[in-house]
Order: C-alpha cells, then structure tokens, then sequence
C-alpha cells in the first residue's frame, strides 16, 4: 500500500475525491446504473486505465448520457460513439468522435479504419445478428491485443418484442 503522504497533492485528491463509476453513471442518468448494475463489473474491469490516454468505442450512443460519463470516468481518454441515428453528431459538439453508421453494415464498420480500441461497449441494436457481425470485425480489426470487448444487454436475444426468433439469430 502506498503512502498518502508520499503521492504528490494532486494523486492524493483524485484518490480521496473521484467519483466512482456509479455516482458518474447516476449524475448522467445513463441507464447502466438505474436500470442494470454494470458500474460493478466496469470498475473492476476498468479501474487500471482510468488515468491512462486510451481509446474507447460505445455502440449506441442515444441520449448520450454513456459518452458522458466515460469521459468523466476515463479524462484522458479518447471517446467514440457509433449511432445509426444522424441526430447524434450534435455529440462531435461535446468533442466526442462519432461515426453515424449501422453496426450490421461492414462498410459503416469500416469507418473506423485502422483505429486500434482499448475498449469496445456494444450497446447498439441488441439484435444477434448485428452484435455478431461488428464483434467479428471490430475484434479482429479495431480492438488491441490486450483491449477489452464487451456486449451489453445479451438477455435481449431472447425477447420476441425485440424481433428475436430462432430463425433471425
């Protein structure tokens, strides 16, 4: 364990006065903590590149409450977002970059190109299909050797509100 008294004053505030995840995902109202529990598995996952200048990809960028918060979370990082909705490039105002693109369309993936991600967050369509097609190729394209890649909301793919039936998986 290292000493208070010898981390410079700044360590010690962030040590002391950061918001965890969860207080970062209640202020944004984003629906990882009200609705589901992510902040546990995120911080204990993340915490070790929370200072580090990393890059991160969210799928699905909606209210753009999760783009907030992992710009608060992660603030030397390098925040994307993909949306297949046009109203989300009002993010690029915040200084998010944003692809507005398909997550089940190669050449909407495409539009990475060689950008290499730390993190990858598929919060996109829900659909198997999509959520297969850009695993396949973000993993093998865009996300380093050591990154993380992680599918939000898998209960999904048993919903038949959500259009999931044996023969569209």
């Amino acid at each position: 364990e290292i000493k208070r008294s010898l981390l410079s004053p700044i360590a010690q505030y962030k040590m002391c006065y950061r918001m965890n995840l969860k207080k970062i995902f209640d202020k944004h109202g984003t629906d990882k903590s009200i609705f589901h529990e992510y902040y546990e598995p995120y911080e204990e996952n993340f915490e070790y590149l929370r200072d580090k200048e990393i890059n991160l990809l969210e799928i699905g960028i909606r209210d753009g409450n999760s783009l907030r918060s992992w710009k608060e979370y992660f603030p030397n990082g390098n925040i994307y977002g993909m949306d297949i909705h046009h109203s989300c490039i009002v993010m690029e105002e915040e200084g998010f970059n944003v692809v507005i693109g398909d997550q089940g369309l190669e050449d909407d993936l495409n539009k990475f190109g060689d950008t290499q991600f730390d993190i990858i967050i598929d919060d996109g369509s829900h659909f198997t299909k999509h959520i297969i097609k850009s695993f396949h190729h973000l993993f093998n394209k865009n996300l380093k050797s050591n990154g993380i890649y992680v599918v939000e909301d898998l209960g999904c793919s048993y919903i038949k509100e959500f259009g999931q039936t044996a023969n569209s998986m």
